[in-house]
């Protein structure tokens, strides 16, 4: 029975954790990751590789997709580094806005 209220306050602390971070904004995908899965309705890499290579799992996909990505020209690597700083610039000001949201309702 001890154990059963141990868990069931633990599944309620989690649950007001969980619940405190409702809204939070989610960190940007890395440019590698906007790549290898791509972005808004563009189909990433990821796709691709595993259609031409069926036998692979998913840790030989992601070796392979690595070589690739460090294979690209520097002009289309820096594309989606762009896209990727672009990211992270509105995740910081979103963050920022539901920080200060967060703080205004505890106090108030």
């Amino acid at each position: 029975a001890n154990a059963n209220a141990n868990a069931n306050a633990n599944a309620n602390a989690n649950a007001n954790a969980n619940a405190d971070m409702s809204g939070k904004p989610k960190q940007p995908k890395s440019a590698f990751l906007l790549w290898f899965h791509g972005t808004e309705g563009v189909e990433g890499e990821r796709s691709k590789l595993e259609e031409e290579n069926p036998s692979l799992g998913f840790n030989d996909i992601s070796k392979l997709a690595s070589e690739v990505w460090w294979a690209l020209p520097n002009s289309l690597r820096d594309s989606f580094e762009a896209r990727y700083q672009a990211a992270k610039r509105k995740y910081k000001a979103d963050l920022a806005a539901w920080e200060s949201e967060r703080l205004a309702s505890a106090v108030g």
